[in-house]
């Protein structure tokens, strides 16, 4: 075959080790390629070669990537070298591939071709019916009913997990079996669960190592001997044990025993005093629990002819299994196969390549890969494959050593770093890299370190705009691969655009972000929600998505008409916005009334895009006059429009089942579900222009290459921090989630290594990175005056903050606020950092936006409502026919407009509460007036108003005592700080009013009426007492915030620059409970606000 003139030229230049590899044709053949070693350039000359040296075709060689961007670099390659013949040569993914060979041979595939993928939100929807279909006390249970399950996203990763690592559910619950009967062996046979409650020491650590060595040694071979599964996947129970501790330095040099206590917390659960137990017999049950589950899942979607993408490989696999006229066809086909990546090959990734092999003496297989770059266990990928690939073939290795991207100080740096990996691949121990390139004017490291992340993204917008400003592109190979900016996390990035923005930095971004956290799309959003809810007549769920629409920027809103218009609600139509909107003096508001009520009538018939895109037509138009100003807003608008449109056409195919078109509110249900269970809409967010600053996180960097690279918030609790929760792995799975050290200093390794000549490293106090002590120095930056933060726009809530003169002047104190009730003290005077809930007291508590109905609140008016009558009925008769009323609320609850399998669990709810509460209530009120929701009001000695609403008094005219009963329908763990406040409140308002002159409020509690999910009892209520000296001092805080509500006085963030605010910082230093820190600062600030009443 001719080769193209780069062929004989690229060949030429070779180095000895990777002439070695490319001249290497024949046979098993495995290269460790470090970053910058000329990877893609020896996969791509090899296949070449190939085709130049061997009685070969295009067709007969595979080349496997692990990515589509990896695949293209070859394939472009490959045509420089080689011409048209490179379109012959198959260069694909593992899931392109596997894809491809269902199209061409589907007769051997037992999955019907007519099959659908099953979307994220089926999935959730599928897993949150299996999870609380579990039987009371599962280790998978538990959680809120009106709640998604809590483990759906575990168990969704679980399923991919194990997909993609070739292992099987029988296979994983025998494993998890023989955990449980290794600790079950070890309790009854060996001392160690005694041991273990021992107090550490030297002494006690000698007896626990000779006691697992003995214990461990005489073991069952049933409980040591690996169960068949791929290489890699875990290790005996008893085994690891055993090697652990073998391992382990459990006694220091000084005789401390601190490696004695490591080991035995890893291993062992409970606590000396209370006993010990072997964490792995719970972990186990965990798992054997997923895999049930996981079983009942898979089931499902293969009866409803759907599929995951997890399948399209295992549907491979199956077919090349059980059809050897497959597997002979593709290993005539395929007889040169090449594997990039390797590291980051999975399980079921290297079942392909065994099948691909089987029954072939010596296959030209060529695997190409670096373990110190295997960044992607998070996604199923496993080093041990590596291993696995030089057991199974034993093949010729090749370490490339030469490194043509970086500086030598560079390449030095990233080998320190390389160097603390401590697990490697045995093909990597003597591998030394080393540069190619002379020495640059860049020979020593110095990390950055400022005062704040502003002032640290602030700093490097300006150290990058100073390089640009000197030419620095000028002297780039490739200008688009100038300069980057890399960091952990899309946070950061996201967080610097617009510093770079302000110093007119041009850049290159490229995200996936949800679109339910798109700050661009909320208005969207409210639009398309409050549009279905018309539709369906739902005019309260409506007007709750109202004020984020009246005050959208990009529907013309603006903070002062905001304020104006929804005063005016208040005042002339009682609250109604949708009324307020129709006879509305705002152009813009009656405008945008016309055209809600317009869209409502179009959705039940409309085509769903067709009036999506009306919808959207104005926040379109003004993003687009917009983009200059705002690239990042328009570029993140388009791509939420994108993906909400890829949603509604994934959702539509649901069309078959409801055996009707799909409408706008049939999607905004879709929506509203994803929302419920955390299903990511992804919006691919792509915006630069050439020679633009390259802004990607460390994953995304795998296989780029800058000129200079900056390295964003390099601490080490941001690179070091891993996933926590509860896994749903033994400890003995090597698959398991938990991310550790290694993870961390490979990500950190790549992300070096992408740099060619220039590395900036900056962070925002923290510590330094772990592995760059003593590799680089640090240089501490003080603030300047001038790097302030950029304004980022608030919430669309703070166009009601009532922030001005001219804005407050706008309340008519005796009008707008009557009384104080003590929900509205409550509101006020919590405490929380930057004093926010003062200063959003005014549009929670006298705009009072409209808000959604919530199906708990009026749950908990019907239970109240239920309540009252029951005490009333036994008031007038003497009793009450209680079935008879239950019967009627019963009635009430399953008429509640709410998805029918809220309605179902609230149902449940209200029968366990009239099973536990209802007799208590009945039982307790005998003997006493009762008065129910009792309408209170009163006036402080300093003349503050008060009011609430109390739902029983049980009142003693004997002896002019009343006892106050506040019902809860909540079942929280933890009783609100607030709850003791309101009852002193009650007091007050009891003691004070005219109706119960004289008489005194003996008891006040909060009654919780749901019974305990465990024991099925009714919790002790929350009972607190109040003697003169606690209600007058209540009483100085309750004129105090009177005070600051009538002058206007809502900012409160002076407190946070009192002698106050220190003295309770310092005392919250000697405590230990986060419990006990919010009450010494919550007791500072209401002592200044009584100090501090605003006049």
């Amino acid at each position: 075959m001719n080769m193209t003139p780069n062929f004989n030229v690229s060949f030429e230049r070779l180095n000895p080790e990777q002439r070695e590899a490319v001249e290497c044709l024949d046979g098993p053949l495995l290269v460790i390629a470090g970053p910058g070693t000329g990877k893609t350039q020896l996969l791509s000359l090899r296949a070449a070669n190939i085709l130049a040296k061997r009685d070969a075709a295009p067709s007969n060689i595979l080349c496997l990537t692990y990515t589509e961007a990896g695949a293209e670099a070859m394939r472009k390659r490959l045509i420089e070298l080689i011409g048209r013949d490179a379109y012959g040569i198959e260069v694909s993914t593992f899931h392109g591939f596997a894809s491809s060979i269902r199209s061409r041979y589907p007769e051997y595939f037992m999955r019907p071709s007519t099959d659908t993928l099953v979307t994220s939100l089926h999935q959730q929807e599928i897993f949150d019916r299996l999870l609380k279909s579990l039987p009371f006390g599962s280790p998978l249970g538990g959680g809120s009913p009106d709640m998604p399950a809590q483990n759906i996203g575990k168990m969704i990763g679980f399923v991919s997990k194990i997909k993609r690592s070739g292992l099987d559910y029988d296979t994983l619950s025998a494993i998890a079996q023989q955990n449980i009967d290794a600790a079950a062996w070890l309790t009854e046979y060996s001392e160690l669960l005694t041991l273990v409650c021992g107090r550490a020491s030297a002494v006690l650590a000698e007896r626990f190592e000779e006691e697992v060595e003995r214990a461990c040694g005489m073991a069952p071979t049933s409980l040591t001997r690996p169960i068949g599964c791929p290489a890699g996947t875990y290790v005996p129970y008893i085994l690891e044990l055993r090697d652990t501790v073998r391992r382990a330095e459990l006694i220091d040099e000084k005789g401390k025993s601190s490696g004695y206590t490591k080991v035995r917390d890893a291993f062992f659960g409970g606590s000396n005093s209370q006993g010990r137990t072997f964490k792995i017999a719970e972990q186990s049950e965990r798992l054997k629990t997923a895999c049930d589950v996981a079983r009942r899942y898979q089931s499902e979607i293969d009866q409803h002819h759907l599929y995951d993408y997890d399948d399209m490989i295992g549907d491979f696999v199956n077919a090349v299994e059980h059809n050897d006229a497959l597997r002979q066809v593709l290993q005539d086909t395929y007889t040169y196969i090449q594997v990039d990546e390797f590291q980051d090959t999975n399980g079921a990734q290297m079942r392909i390549i065994e099948l691909l092999c089987d029954g072939v003496d010596t296959p030209n297989i060529m695997a190409v890969g670096d373990d110190d770059q295997a960044i992607m266990r998070f996604q199923g990928a496993t080093i041990e494959c590596a291993n696995q690939f030089a057991a199974e073939f034993s093949p010729r290795s090749i370490v490339l050593k030469t490194n043509y991207r970086s500086t030598p100080a560079i390449v030095e740096l990233g080998q320190a770093i390389a160097r603390q990996i401590e697990y490697r691949l045995d093909a990597s121990s003597n591998k030394s890299i080393v540069a190619f390139r002379p020495q640059g004017d860049q020979v020593g490291f110095s990390e950055n370190v400022y005062t704040g992340k502003a002032e640290e993204y602030a700093a490097v917008a300006a150290s990058i705009k100073q390089r640009l400003e000197a030419g620095y592109l000028n002297d780039c190979e490739d200008p688009n691969e100038g300069i980057a900016v890399i960091s952990a996390k899309h946070a950061a990035l996201r967080s610097l655009i617009p510093f770079l923005v302000k110093e007119n930095v041009p850049f290159s971004y490229r995200e996936r972000q949800n679109l339910f956290a798109s700050e661009r799309m909320q208005t969207t959003l409210a639009l398309l929600r409050c549009v279905a809810a018309l539709t369906r007549g739902k005019k309260e769920l409506a007007s709750s998505y109202l004020p984020q629409i009246i005050c959208a920027t990009e529907l013309g809103g603006d903070h002062p008409s905001s304020v104006t218009f929804a005063l005016s609600a208040k005042r002339d139509q009682h609250g109604d916005w949708m009324a307020a909107m129709r006879e509305s003096n705002i152009a813009r508001v009656k405008e945008l009334h016309d055209d809600l009520m317009q869209w409502a009538a179009e959705a039940g018939a409309s085509p769903v895009r067709a009036l999506l895109f009306k919808i959207v037509e104005r926040s379109l138009g003004y993003y687009q006059d917009h983009k200059k100003q705002d690239p990042l807003g328009a570029a993140e608008f388009n791509a939420g429009i994108r993906a909400l449109l890829t949603f509604a056409e994934g959702e539509m195919g649901d069309a078959r089942r409801m055996g009707r078109a799909l409408r706008l509110p049939d999607i905004v249900d879709k929506l509203d579900a994803a929302q419920k269970f955390g299903v990511s809409i992804d919006a691919s967010i792509d915006l630069g222009t050439p020679g633009a600053v390259r802004l990607t996180s460390a994953h995304s960097s795998k296989g780029l290459e800058f000129d200079c690279v900056y390295l964003l918030d390099a601490d080490d609790s941001t690179w070091h921090k891993g996933a926590g929760g509860m896994s749903l792995y033994p400890s003995n799975l090597l698959i398991r989630d938990e991310k550790d050290d290694d993870d961390a200093r490979r990500l950190l390794f790549v992300a070096i290594t992408r740099a060619k000549r220039h590395l900036e490293l900056c962070r925002a106090g923290g510590s330094a990175l772990q592995e760059l002590t003593g590799l680089i120095d640090s240089c501490e930056v003080s603030a300047e005056a001038n790097q302030l933060s950029v304004a980022i726009e608030t919430e669309w809530r703070d166009n009601y903050v009532l922030d001005t003169p001219e804005l407050r002047a706008l309340l008519e104190p005796h009008t707008d606020v009557k009384f104080l009730s003590a929900t509205a003290l409550n509101n006020f005077v919590t405490y929380e950092p930057g004093c926010a809930n003062s200063l959003h007291f005014p549009e929670k508590q006298i705009v009072r936006l409209p808000t959604a109905p919530t199906i708990q609140t009026e749950f908990g008016t019907i239970v109240h409502a239920m309540f009252e009558e029951i005490v009333n009925r036994m008031a007038a008769d003497g009793e009450a026919a209680i079935e008879t009323i239950e019967a009627e609320y019963r009635q009430q609850i399953s008429w509640l407009d709410f998805a029918p399998e809220d309605v179902h669990r609230y149902s449940e709810r209200f029968e366990r509460i009239c099973r536990a509460f209802v007799p208590w209530l009945v039982e307790h009120v005998h003997g006493y007036r009762c008065v129910t929701e009792a309408n209170m009001q009163c006036l402080t000695t300093e003349g503050t108003p008060l009011f609430g609403f109390l739902d029983l008094l049980l009142v003693d005219d004997a002896v002019k005592t009343v006892q106050i009963v506040d019902y809860k329908t909540g079942f929280g763990k933890e009783v609100p700080a607030g709850y003791q406040r309101q009852l002193k409140f009650y007091k007050l308002l009891v003691e004070a009013s005219p109706e119960f002159y004289g008489y005194t409020v003996t008891s006040m509690g909060d009654y919780y009426v749901e019974p305990d999910k465990t024991t099925g009892e009714l919790r002790p209520p929350f009972a607190t007492t109040a003697n003169a000296d606690d209600i007058a001092e209540l009483e100085q805080l309750i004129d105090a915030v009177w005070s600051r509500i009538e002058h206007g006085a809502w900012d409160t963030s002076a407190f946070e620059q009192s002698g106050a605010y220190g003295l309770a910082v310092e005392e919250q230093k000697g405590c230990r409970k986060k419990a006990d820190k919010t009450e010494v600062m919550q007791r500072a600030y209401e002592h200044w606000l009584v100090e501090n009443p605003g006049m």
